[in-house]
């Protein structure tokens, strides 16, 4: 059984930064969702066939994907350094 966290015990950076990289992933997602499967890895077969197509394309690969999903990555790490920090907290406690 769980116990709610404690407002003052929560990071409020953390949690911005979590709802950003949410944010984030859904707007990595949105390819999917409005377009072919394969359009995620291929532009073309989403029926990209102007400049501008490519230029959003290519920006939304460059500054959105690679960008979130490192965030993603970053914010992963993160949890599990304070899962082990509570780990060795709760295991100093009983012994």
């Amino acid at each position: 059984m769980s116990i709610p966290t404690l407002s003052r015990e929560r990071l409020t950076s953390l949690d911005a930064i979590r709802g950003v990289a949410v944010m984030g992933i859904l707007m990595m997602n949105a390819v999917s969702f409005g377009l072919e499967p394969g359009a995620y890895f291929n532009l073309d077969i989403g029926g990209s066939v102007t400049w501008l197509d490519w230029a959003i394309g290519g920006f939304g690969e460059i500054f959105v994907d690679q960008k979130f999903m490192a965030l993603f990555s970053m914010l992963l790490t993160i949890l599990f350094a304070i899962l082990s920090m509570f780990h060795s907290i709760f295991m100093a406690a009983l012994s």
